[in-house]
Parts: structure tokens; C-alpha cells; sequence
């Protein structure tokens, strides 16, 4: 078994202006890069979502950007939305993340001073997700599969299984072994990481997406997450079809 290699799958659905890119996504890396972004243009109501706007140094000329969002009807665009933004020196990209309450289609973009559009890109908020797609689910498609979360990975085997993983000891370092008894049988995978913002509450926090290239023929592989705070946190393992393969649980604690 290898160990797997990170592949970035970064697409993007935008108006371009030069090289200005405008994503919408799960969340960002520090250097500015998108973290799963939303192909299908299409989110649930009550969930979040990144808006990453990317650029060349210098390439916007004013300090100060508003971003917009706006609702648009059958006969009319109302502004939902605004926030002025001033960009740093040096700085080549911008993040904001919103929460998305109300059903129907946004137009997201942002202007420069003068109230001239450098960029935009369209979003539909649909019925809002159902709580139990958060749980574990049944329909797993591979029910003989193990998630362990371990100190390190030896010859096929995890080495000092955590129950829980006291962050302090480990600084939030973890590998996450995933083991089925059959061949996986595809190239893609990709784990979504959410958190309990309460401990009464769903899993109902998006923490992070990361897609790996696997071999088909593999039974099992791993890799290594740091988590940046306690608490509860669930893994969802999805193929290259976003078919769920397998669920896991987590707690992180001090």
C-alpha cells in the first residue's frame, strides 16, 4: 500500500475578468486555494458556503471591494446581501463565508469602488437538507469496512487506536485507516469531515473535503488529518460517483 497522493480537483463556475476567479466552495487553504468547490452550483438551505475570490497581485487597483449577493425572482434581482471588503497589501485572494437561510437563485459578485461588476457566479438554495443525512447511515456500500483513527500505520496494520484523541499529547495528529475485506474497485475517493457545533446538535459544521487518487485494486489506505479543536467529529467517505462508502466517529479532547 502507498501512501496517497492528494490530487487537486479544482474547477470553477464564474464570469472571468482577466484573471480573476470567483469560487464557490466548502472552504479555502491559507494560501488561497478553493476546498471542494460546488460544481453543481446547488446547496441546501441553512448550510454555508466559502466565496473565494482570486487575483494577480496589483490586479485590483482599489483597496476597498463590495461583495453582493442578490436574490433574483421571475421579474426582478433584490439585493440580499453586501459587504464592503478592503484588500490587504500584497493580498491575491478573499474569503467570506455565508450562511444561506432562504431558498431560491443568487447572483454572488463583487464590484470595485464605482460600483463597476469585476465578477459574478450564480447559486440555487434548495429545500433545506434533512437532518438524518447526518447519521449513520445503512446505506453504506461497503457494510464490512473499519475506520481506525491511530497513532501510525505499520506493514497493512493500525498502531495505537485512539478511542478518543487527546489534542494536547497529539497536537490534533491523527491517521485515519480505512480497511474493507474487497478490493475498493475505484480511483476517487473523498472524505468530508463534520463537526457537532453543540453537543445536543447534528453534525451540522463542515470542517474540510480532501479527494485522494487510490488504486482499485486496494483493500485498504490512510492518511493524516490534523484537527484544529476539540469536539465531536464525523468522517463520510464517498467514491468518484459521491456514492457514501462509509461513515466514521470521532471525539477530539483536550
Amino acid at each position: 500500500m502507498k501512501y496517497i497522493k492528494t490530487i487537486s480537483l479544482l474547477f470553477l463556475f464564474s464570469i472571468q475578468t482577466l484573471s480573476q476567479q470567483l469560487f464557490i466552495c466548502k472552504g479555502y487553504t491559507t494560501e488561497g486555494e478553493p476546498i471542494d468547490p460546488i460544481l453543481n452550483k446547488k446547496i441546501k438551505a441553512g448550510q454555508s458556503a466559502t466565496i473565494l475570490l482570486t487575483f494577480k497581485k496589483n490586479e485590483i487597483t482599489d483597496n476597498i471591494i463590495f461583495l453582493y449577493i442578490d436574490k433574483i425572482t421571475s421579474d426582478k434581482s433584490e439585493n440580499y446581501f453586501s459587504q464592503l471588503t478592503r484588500i490587504g497589501q500584497n493580498k491575491k485572494w478573499i474569503a467570506y463565508s455565508f450562511k444561506f437561510e432562504d431558498e431560491g437563485k443568487y447572483e454572488i459578485y463583487y464590484t470595485d469602488f464605482n460600483r463597476r461588476k469585476l465578477i459574478s457566479a450564480s447559486l440555487i438554495v434548495e429545500t433545506p437538507i434533512s437532518k438524518l443525512e447526518h447519521k449513520s447511515s445503512e446505506k453504506d456500500i461497503f457494510p464490512n469496512a473499519q475506520v481506525f483513527f491511530c497513532e501510525r500505520i505499520l506493514n497493512h496494520k493500525p498502531y495505537g487506536v485512539y478511542g478518543t484523541i487527546p489534542f494536547r499529547n497529539t497536537n490534533g495528529d491523527a491517521y485515519v485507516y480505512l480497511v474493507n475485506r474487497n478490493p475498493f474497485g475505484f480511483e476517487i475517493m473523498t472524505v468530508k469531515v463534520w463537526r457537532r457545533k453543540t453537543p445536543i446538535s447534528n453534525y451540522d459544521e463542515f470542517v474540510d473535503s480532501k479527494k485522494f487518487e487510490i488504486k482499485p485494486n486496494w483493500k485498504d489506505t490512510y492518511f493524516k488529518y490534523r484537527f484544529s479543536k476539540t469536539g465531536e467529529y464525523m468522517f463520510s467517505f464517498f467514491n468518484e460517483k459521491e456514492i457514501l462508502i462509509k461513515t466514521a466517529y470521532i471525539t477530539v479532547t483536550n
